[in-house]
C-alpha cells in the first residue's frame, strides 16, 4: 500500500501541479497528507473520501485532492 500511496502522490503532483512536500522534500505537508489520507480511505472503505471534511485546508483545494482520490481509487486511473 505505500507504493500505491506514493505512486498517486507522484501522479497528483503532476496532474494537479500542487506542492505536496515539505521545505525538506523527504516528507508530506498538509496538502500532500491529505491527499494521503483520502487515497487510504478510498481504498480501505471502497468507497467515496468525499463525505471527510477539509481538515484545515481551502475547501478547494481539499475538494480538488478528494476527486482525484476518487478518481484514481474507485475509478481505476492508472499511472502507468
Amino acid at each position: 500500500m505505500a507504493d500505491h500511496k506514493g505512486q498517486r502522490i507522484k501522479q497528483a503532483r503532476k496532474e494537479l501541479g500542487l506542492n505536496l512536500w515539505h521545505t525538506d522534500n523527504a516528507h508530506q505537508n498538509a496538502t500532500g497528507t491529505y491527499l494521503c489520507a483520502c487515497v487510504l480511505f478510498a481504498t480501505v472503505f471502497d468507497t467515496s473520501c468525499q463525505v471527510l471534511g477539509d481538515d484545515g485546508l481551502p475547501s478547494e483545494i481539499a475538494q480538488e485532492l478528494r476527486t482525484f482520490a476518487d478518481r484514481v481509487v474507485l475509478e481505476g486511473a492508472s499511472p502507468w
